[in-house]
């Protein structure tokens, strides 16, 4: 893939993933390239707090000394940047199993300042999550599994 020089241009829809999400490319030594799900069957969607506004999230992924990445990174305001292909595998969720079968999912903001995880959020999180569920993901990984007896399916 030709690369344009640094700070030339808007990032750009990435034709494979998610729907309007702008494609902001990860540093290839922070993932792992592969050919999911025929190499890998994924069968989890791991959702993450970046610790970080999503554009330093982003910078992150895309600093080649930081060997961390995740498929896509939801801000407070609905935007989301896919970073990774889905089929190429993150490294994301602590360990390579988990790795493997997973699409990780950042969302900007820190888990003691609720004031980042807007509704707008929370919207857009749950639709890039449906759509990964319909792409490959089996329904029955997911909170209501976690949940009070009563709610449990």
């Amino acid at each position: 893939m030709r690369r344009r020089p640094r700070g030339t241009a808007r990032a750009r829809p990435f034709p494979d993933g998610f729907p309007g999400a702008e494609w902001a490319p990860a540093h290839p030594s922070n993932y792992t390239s592969a050919r999911r799900p025929w190499s890998h069957p994924i069968d989890h969607v791991v959702i993450h707090v970046a610790q970080e506004t999503y554009r330093d999230t982003i910078g992150v992924f895309a600093d080649r000394a930081r060997e961390v990445s995740a498929h896509y990174v939801v801000a407070a305001d609905g935007r989301v940047a896919q970073c990774l292909r889905d089929a190429d595998i993150g490294w994301h969720a602590g360990d390579w199993d988990h790795n493997t079968r997973s699409i990780g999912i950042e969302h900007e903001g820190w888990v003691d300042r609720p004031e980042w995880f807007t509704d707008t959020m929370y919207e857009r999180s749950a639709e890039l999550t449906a759509y990964l569920c319909g792409w490959s993901t089996p329904s029955e990984h997911g909170s209501r599994d976690q949940g009070p007896p009563a709610l449990r399916r």
